[in-house]
């Protein structure tokens, strides 16, 4: 397996290496490649590397991306989760609280990802010990899935 995520990471490394050579200096991609080298990072437990990485393709993307684009809440998300692999709690709560709230203004009111959004949230919330919050908001993204999932999702 980690010789699989070696490869992985070298090969994502040189997929970004190439998107900044031959697309545009602001072309989306290159915050794609960002997160994906910043996973492998995750899964290889170089934390430190993904979260730089992370918050480089999060500034990337609302330099280059227009304000309103989900793509943002996505790379908001991914530095959070990794502030949480670092157990800085904390600052994933604040990061999370603040990519819902960007994801329940920018997407259609019955999208999935804000579910997911509020479950990400919720486990941060348990790690704080605030389990009544996290509760509650589990329950929240639980009927939410259910209201706009098919009953065989």
């Amino acid at each position: 397996m980690l010789r699989s995520l070696v490869g992985s990471e070298m090969c994502i490394r040189d997929s970004r290496e190439f998107a900044q050579r031959v697309l545009p200096a602001d072309h989306p991609n290159i915050a794609t490649s960002m997160n994906s080298l910043a996973s492998t990072y995750g899964a290889l437990g170089m934390h430190d590397e993904a979260r730089k990485l992370q918050q480089e393709a999060l500034e990337f993307a609302q330099r280059v991306l227009p304000a309103d684009h989900p793509n943002i809440a996505t790379s908001m998300n991914n530095l959070a989760s990794t502030y949480g692999a670092l157990g800085m709690h904390d600052e994933a709560r604040k990061l999370q609280q603040e990519a819902l709230e960007f994801a329940q203004r920018v997407l259609p009111a019955d999208h999935p990802h804000i579910a997911g959004s509020m479950h990400h949230l919720a486990v941060t919330y348990n790690y704080l010990g605030m389990h009544d919050e996290a509760r509650k908001l589990h329950q929240e993204a639980l009927e939410f899935r259910q209201r706009v999932l098919p009953a065989d999702h």
